[in-house]
């Protein structure tokens, strides 16, 4: 391991997966250096992230290295005004959103025929939109689902 240069096998590392880095790092101290190195967790980050943070709700997050900024990102954060969400997923590196229902153009949604607020019982006042009724069967469904984790409304399209 000695042999090889510092910089060739974190080029290296880096074409892996970041379970493979993590467990890599388990080897040797020498190893583990290499792993962390924000030359790795570069490639691990999406190509925006830069402004992906300066989104972030409330917009400072600090961090010492790539790593530490792939890690704090994989946890759902507040973007944009709030009424987002956005988190990287650990394995594959894409971005994840969470849309907030009251964020979406729903059709008919202003219609209590079709669409209505639910309050959500908790710390927070909050609604929630069921739909009442699905007027064509081929048009996709609006779910709105409550996140476990984030405590946050989320919405999914089926």
């Amino acid at each position: 391991m000695e042999l090889l240069p510092y910089d060739c096998f974190a080029h290296i590392l880096s074409f892996t997966s970041t379970q493979d880095v993590c467990r890599s790092s388990l080897v040797s101290s020498i190893v583990q250096s290499m792993a962390d190195s924000d030359a790795v967790w570069e490639k691990f980050l999406p190509l925006n992230h830069q402004e992906i943070v300066s989104r972030l709700v409330p917009p400072s997050l600090l961090c010492s290295s790539k790593k530490e900024l792939f890690v704090k990102l994989c946890k759902p954060r507040p973007i944009d005004d709030g009424n987002k969400m956005l988190s990287i997923e650990k394995t594959t590196g894409k971005i994840c959103y969470l849309l907030s229902a009251r964020q979406l153009s729903i059709t008919w949604g202003n219609s209590s025929m079709y669409w209505s607020w639910k309050p959500i019982k908790g710390p927070r006042s909050r609604q929630r939109q069921k739909n009442l009724f699905i007027a064509f069967s081929n048009h996709r469904t609006v779910v709105v689902e409550k996140g476990a984790e984030s405590n946050a409304e989320g919405v999914g399209i089926r």
